[in-house]
């Protein structure tokens, strides 16, 4: 789907959002995970570190190697994530110079009009790991850890159009897998075809909970006693997902019927949302209040709440009853394994 400028200047929303994601921000992260790969593959000390130590390890340790990719939060970041934001940035500021960008690693780019949402690498540090793990000849976890590029748009307080493509390890490299596309009001598609609100279980206690980083995401007594009540009553929980958990409450035969997270900023949820909303899945804060993204909520902190209506009210009633304080095993702050760390304060 290469664009000449003139057609650029005709193409639905959606499209070009596609062709900023496939054409524009996945070569650049293919080409940059397969030298990444590649460094790490050559590099014994590195190698004899994961094959003793095991991945999770090398990521919560001090590892040169991986401290050069460490923002100041602790989070991570890799040049590729940066090009591949920059490359999209342009294009974006070609077709419409008026409009505000919002970038994860760029940050703020001040316009008059929409607002455009980029998360190049939602989920860097399962993105490394992963690579890691491919580098070592190590196993995964399971499920193995998710990523994906999201690309939102915000109209006044409504984000009216998302677009989700998972990223996948193939040989060294990176290649697209599926892209979800969700426009308000507008039932949401995966690779063109529209998705079908499925019939999936009815009671809590036979539902699986995704949360990608829980000990990170919930880090306040109050707010881990929400979590471990609502984590308690489900069957089962899946970490380590970041959007693409999301995704999956749109999978047929997902072992993910809810998605509870918190610590989100603005680029990490306006794209989930008209995603979400158009594949029949109810999306709310931990209060039940719906989410909106004005302007000055650009630098607010996110909790999202998300299921089918009959499981997304049974959730709300865990998290808001939460558990006993005798009972509440919140382990402290500062947690911060494999690479994430809180983006707010609490």
């Amino acid at each position: 789907m290469m664009l000449s400028s003139s057609h650029e200047n005709r193409i639905p929303l959606s499209e070009f959002g596609q062709h900023l994601i496939l054409e524009l921000a996945v070569p650049v992260l293919a080409e940059g995970y397969s030298a990444l790969v590649k460094a790490w593959k050559t590099n014994p000390k590195l190698k004899a570190l994961a094959q003793e130590k095991g991945v999770d390890a090398i990521f919560s340790g001090d590892t040169p190697e991986l401290t050069c990719l460490r923002k100041s939060n602790r989070e991570l970041v890799t040049g590729m994530e940066k090009e591949a934001e920059r490359r999209m940035t342009e294009a974006v500021r070609k077709r419409f110079p008026a409009d505000t960008i919002i970038g994860e690693e760029l940050g703020v780019s001040v316009g008059r009009g929409r607002r455009w949402v980029f998360d190049p690498v939602d989920g860097t540090s399962a993105m490394l790991r992963t690579a890691l793990a491919e580098a070592c000849d190590l196993p995964l976890t399971t499920p193995a850890p998710a990523f994906g590029i999201t690309v939102g748009i915000v109209e006044g307080d409504d984000a009216i159009l998302g677009l989700v493509t998972q990223l996948l390890p193939e040989h060294g490299t990176l290649v697209a897998g599926n892209t979800w596309i969700g426009e308000k009001d507008k039932a949401t598609l995966c690779d063109g075809v529209p998705v079908v609100p499925l019939h999936t279980r009815a009671e809590l206690s036979v539902c699986g909970l995704a949360s990608t980083v829980p000990q990170v995401m919930f880090n306040t007594l109050e707010k881990w006693s929400g979590y471990q009540a609502l984590m308690e009553a489900s069957h089962h929980m899946v970490p380590d997902q970041n959007c693409i958990g999301f995704m999956r409450l749109l999978q047929d035969k997902s072992d993910v019927d809810i998605v509870y997270e918190a610590d989100l900023a603005y680029h990490d949820v306006a794209a989930l949302v008209p995603i979400l909303q158009g594949g029949g899945i109810v999306v709310s804060d931990r209060e039940g209040q719906s989410l909106s993204f004005p302007e000055n909520a650009i630098a607010k902190e996110f909790n999202i709440v998300a299921a089918q209506a009959f499981l997304h009210a049974q959730a709300l009633s865990c998290i808001q009853k939460g558990v006993a304080l005798e009972r509440n095993r919140f382990a402290g702050k500062n947690n911060f394994s494999q690479g994430y760390a809180s983006k707010f304060e609490s």
